[in-house]
């Protein structure tokens, strides 16, 4: 087993990501209120929170939108 993390705590809040394989199966964890994947260029971007997958285009607008719709 080979594990990495790295973990920040603030006001009785968890965020962090954890990297770890066990017996040839890996895992990539993630733990955050928000996950974004941005383009260094800006604008485009999908992002990940309260259960809803979005993807903005360069303009920054929202374009899909996958989950559970209040």
């Amino acid at each position: 087993m080979a594990s990495w993390s790295v973990n920040v705590r603030t006001d009785g809040k968890v965020g962090g990501l954890r990297l770890a394989s066990t017996n040839g199966v890996s895992a990539f964890d993630v733990l955050a209120d928000v996950f974004c994947v941005s383009s260094p260029s800006g604008g485009m971007r999908t992002e990940y929170s309260d259960g809803n997958w979005r993807v903005y285009d360069q303009n920054g607008r929202l374009r899909m939108r996958w989950g559970v719709v209040p």
